[in-house]
């Protein structure tokens, strides 16, 4: 059970205006109180929103974004079939063929092998119209490792945006020895067709 009094005061003029500043102080002290815990009710709702938010332009300015989104995007790729023979204890390559084609991007990177002798394609772009014979790779290494005459396939990435369509595009490909010196090598001109 709970109990109350009530009592009723008669204060004088100078009591009144004493009373009334207290207790104007103390409702300004409750209210400004009650405002500040929803205040700070919102801003940690806020600060997390504004925390996401900061994380969130951080990474779009940085790039780290695009970089993200961008890996669900397609890079070009060319599919290089290289047939190597042998005559007379002579290795040669006898055949090339490539056709272009994109893959996702996390699937993306270079192959190396892990020994020698082996058998490396890349491929090569002219980037000087007037002179033909300048050639720059556009392609990430690629190679496996050597095991004799046969067919080699190949999946070589591209570097981004490096490929030009309306210029010549060609495929080479040596054959480098245990000892790493060249047995091999060729190179052919590819026409660009995406399969």
């Amino acid at each position: 059970m709970k109990k109350a009094y009530q009592f009723r005061i008669y204060p004088t003029k100078k009591q009144e205006v004493e009373l009334g500043r207290t207790l104007s102080t103390c409702k300004h002290l409750y209210n400004d109180s009650l405002a500040e815990r929803k205040r700070n009710a919102k801003v940690k709702n806020m600060k997390f929103k504004k925390v996401y938010m900061l994380i969130f332009m951080a990474l779009l300015f940085s790039g780290c974004i695009e970089n993200i989104g961008g890996r669900f995007m397609k890079v070009p790729v060319v599919y290089v079939n290289v047939t190597v023979g042998s005559e007379n204890n002579t290795t040669f390559i006898q055949d090339i063929t490539a056709t272009g084609g994109e893959i996702s991007r996390l699937n993306y990177g270079a192959v190396l092998p892990e020994k020698f002798p082996a058998i490396y394609v890349e491929i090569l772009q002219i980037y000087n119209i007037s002179k033909s014979e300048a050639l720059k790779t556009i392609s990430l290494s690629n190679g496996q490792e050597f095991k004799g005459t046969g067919n080699y396939s190949f999946k070589v990435t591209l570097i981004e945006n490096s490929l030009n369509k309306s210029q010549p595009v060609f495929v080479y490909s040596e054959i480098i020895s245990a000892n790493k010196t060249r047995i091999a090598r060729a190179e052919a001109k590819v026409n660009w067709s995406e399969s």
